[in-house]
């Protein structure tokens, strides 16, 4: 049953049509970051006497309201949530029995963030009507949001089990299996939304983030493309098949996407700091810094914006100031620093203070905690100190589990091999790493892009 006023369900943020950060892989590498904009509007039921039914708002606002039950159902509708809960809880009080009108108060409240006042309100709307699946389903959202993620399912499990035509119930199954790391589960939830209601745009969005993430570029894109036909207004969506863009090399269809995405949101710190580095790689320096020092104006804390900045001054040869920046990447945030790791050796490399730069690497890969025998990498940063012969760092990637794998791999050891023998003085070899380099057409690489500028200033084709 689609119920009265219900709006897609994911976890919201202040600002309504907030991001919900995935990280997956490092940004303008292989790695990149999803997005997730929704908005958390109640789930309400409409109830005559013939129970529940469908309700055409616009009816409903001509038709004065019978009883509290209505009265409450308008307001909802208006937006008076403050009006509507007391008109609900008129309602319970002339007749407690009116499973229909805990579940309503509930979801307001839960919308209003009282998760404490919201939950008896459904449990008691359950004790009343064993058999109401659209109060599982706001009690599972609600289990969610505090944490219980097990319960969570289980409530979802019994709303399909009631109603298993509900798209919106199998689309919050699949969010919460998704971080659970059942992606396959998750995978199917969202495509058993789509076939239920093909014109709901948060399964498409979300099926697409997990194609992406399992390397079905094709397959996202078409998934982000088609919610943005059935949502013109999301951001979101709008971010996320522009980073497709990016890794596919198609740089002016990514700008127009990011900038679609700051014009439905201008407070994305994200979304500037990606079209400037885009505009980097277009060699639009001016565009590029604007919208850094935009992004850093909505958020001088966030990370990623002084990692994609300082990539922008690496290319550029303007070591010092790319130096500062991904120092300041790895002061804001601790998570994944070894890129930026080899960013700062590499710059400090450039700046010759290169027994420093050891020593500042050898620190950090002596905390980082060991990964696999097939750490990646780890093998970057032994091949940047010396530890690792170039012929072996080079033939690593030929062990990769997959093409795509092998080929980024190969882009970044063919940049970084090449960085060596420059720092050595061997430009010829260098530039022909660099090629090597280029011909892997990893274009929204860092490597790519370190590679590219290294050959312009050493003159080479």
């Amino acid at each position: 049953m689609q119920a009265r006023g219900a709006g897609h369900w994911e976890k919201a943020r202040k600002s309504g049509e907030s991001a919900y950060y995935t990280f997956t892989r490092r940004a303008c590498s292989p790695w990149w970051r999803v997005f997730d904009f929704a908005m958390h509007q109640p789930l309400l039921i409409a109830f005559t006497v013939s129970g529940l039914l469908f309700t055409n708002s616009a009816l409903a606002a001509q038709t004065p309201p019978a009883n509290d039950f209505e009265l409450g159902a308008k307001l909802a509708e208006a937006g008076d949530y403050e009006g509507a809960i007391i008109a609900y809880s008129s309602a319970i009080g002339k007749d407690p029995k009116n499973a229909e009108a805990y579940h309503n108060r509930g979801s307001l409240k839960h919308n209003k963030g009282d998760l404490t006042g919201a939950l008896p309100d459904y449990q008691r709307a359950i004790e009343l009507n064993p058999k109401f699946a659209v109060a599982y389903y706001g009690r599972g959202r609600l289990k969610h949001d505090q944490g219980d993620q097990e319960g969570a399912l289980a409530d979802f499990d019994r709303a399909i089990e009631l109603d298993p035509k509900e798209a919106v119930t199998y689309h919050a199954r699949g969010f919460v299996r998704r971080q659970q790391g059942d992606v396959n589960g998750a995978l199917a939830d969202f495509s058993r939304s789509i076939e239920l209601n093909p014109t709901y745009p948060p399964a498409y969005s979300d099926r697409a983030n997990i194609k992406r993430s399992q390397g079905d570029v094709e397959g996202a894109l078409a998934d982000y493309t088609r919610a943005i036909q059935l949502n013109p207004e999301n951001a979101a969506a709008y971010g996320n098949r522009a980073n497709i863009k990016r890794g596919q090399g198609d740089f002016n269809g990514a700008i127009a996407d990011f900038s679609r995405t700051i014009g439905l949101n201008p407070k994305a710190p994200l979304a500037f700091s990606y079209r400037g580095l885009i505009k980097s790689y277009q060699g639009d320096l001016e565009g590029a810094f604007a919208d850094y020092q935009q992004a850093l104006a909505l958020d001088p804390k966030f990370a990623q914006i002084y990692y994609h900045r300082g990539m922008t001054y690496f290319a550029a040869a303007r070591w010092a100031e790319a130096l500062a920046d991904f120092r300041q990447r790895c002061e804001f945030s601790e998570k994944e620093q070894e890129y930026p790791r080899f960013f700062i050796w590499l710059s400090r490399a450039r700046l010759g203070e290169a027994q420093a730069a050891d020593q500042e690497l050898a620190d950090f890969l002596a905390k980082r905690k060991a990964g696999t025998a097939e750490d990646w990498p780890a093998q970057i940063g032994d091949f940047l100190l010396g530890r690792l012969p170039e012929a072996q760092f080079l033939a690593a990637p030929e062990t990769a589990s997959d093409p795509k794998t092998k080929r980024n791999q190969q882009c970044e050891a063919w940049s970084y091999a090449g960085m060596k023998r420059l720092l050595a003085g061997e430009k010829d070899v260098a530039a022909d790493y660099f090629r090597k380099c280029m011909a892997t057409e990893e274009k929204s690489f860092a490597e790519y892009r370190f590679a590219e500028a290294e050959l312009k200033s050493l003159g080479a084709k």
